[in-house]
């Protein structure tokens, strides 16, 4: 499976205020500083440097989680670097847990030890975004790991949404196993002012499906 359409001229992600309300909520995790999360990158920034911060959303790692699971809802900012929209996401480390309640191994993130899922359990419609330094009329790639696996109810499918500048794509990915498996995912936007929000989202039912994202990385666009 892979991309499954690409619509150019949209750029505008869901609404950032929830769809829905929760009756769980977390204490605030203590960060590290952002210093100690890799360097934010301005306009002129080296081709191949990572604008954003935490793109494999290591931190806050232990903060917060319990048996390497948490949820965080809309308006989060524990995730460094992100805010999260609509229902929030669920944040963890694959290989000890994917509910904060059972132990069980189901492989491992792309990159590091966490990542994030935008359909959180019994809510409908997840996501997550970020505003980076942008060149209006500079051309930058965005790519991105999708995730999956086979557990409880969930059948190995899933969807995702992602928007950037004035570009909105979406995004399958398919694993059949009991095992997590991640695909890589790209696209490129040219910005068209001095920052721009990089917003993924999903829609799945949480019930039957995760979105697992995970190692996300905009670059300058090469040239040539």
């Amino acid at each position: 499976s892979g991309q499954i359409c690409s619509t150019n001229g949209i750029g505008q992600a869901p609404p950032t205020g929830a769809s829905g309300s929760s009756n769980s909520t977390m204490d605030c995790c203590l960060l590290r500083p952002l210093t100690q999360l890799g360097p934010f990158f301005g306009p002129g920034q080296a081709s191949g440097q990572n604008l954003l911060i935490n793109g494999s959303f290591e931190f806050p790692n232990t903060n917060g989680t319990t048996l390497g699971y948490a949820y965080f809802p809309s308006g989060s900012t524990n995730i460094a670097g992100w805010t999260t929209f609509l229902n929030g996401v669920e944040y963890g480390d694959i290989s000890e847990s994917q509910d904060g309640i059972h132990q069980i191994y189901l492989g491992v993130a792309e990159d590091g030890s966490y990542h994030i899922d935008l359909d959180p359990l019994h809510y409908s419609g997840g996501g997550i975004q970020q505003t980076f330094p942008t060149v209006a009329g500079t051309a930058y790639s965005v790519s991105f790991y999708m995730g999956n696996v086979v557990y409880q109810g969930r059948d190995g499918t899933g969807t995702l949404s992602v928007s950037a500048a004035n570009v909105t794509n979406s995004f399958a990915f398919t694993n059949t196993q009991a095992f997590a498996q991640w695909g890589a995912r790209s696209f490129n936007f040219t910005a068209v002012s001095n920052s721009t929000t990089l917003s993924f989202w999903s829609f799945d039912n949480s019930d039957q499906h995760f979105s697992l994202l995970d190692n996300v990385s905009v670059t300058l666009l090469q040239s040539g």
